[in-house]
């Protein structure tokens, strides 16, 4: 339930960026004098777009971060049953 409120979230909040990047690209143009803005126009509008993607094509199982604090959990707790057997 909160994974999907959050999700929904950074999909808003990516897509006002882009949107208030695009407006600002109609009312004051394109940077083309130099092209260091253009690349980050490029850059603010290509990262959230990438993000949104990311978003709505992974799975709910859960990511590789996720399964490697679950098994530095499990091996943890092996640990401490070994040192309790051992008393």
């Amino acid at each position: 339930m909160i994974k999907n409120i959050f999700k929904k979230t950074i999909i808003l909040l990516d897509i006002l960026l882009i949107g208030f990047i695009l407006f600002m690209c109609i009312k004051e143009g394109l940077p083309s004098d130099d092209i260091q803005g253009f690349f980050v126009v490029l850059i603010l509008i290509g990262l959230p777009t990438l993000n949104i993607i990311a978003i709505l094509t992974t799975k709910n199982e859960g990511g590789w971060l996720s399964l490697f604090l679950k098994r530095k959990t499990l091996e943890e707790k092996r640990k401490i049953e070994q040192i309790e057997n051992k008393k």
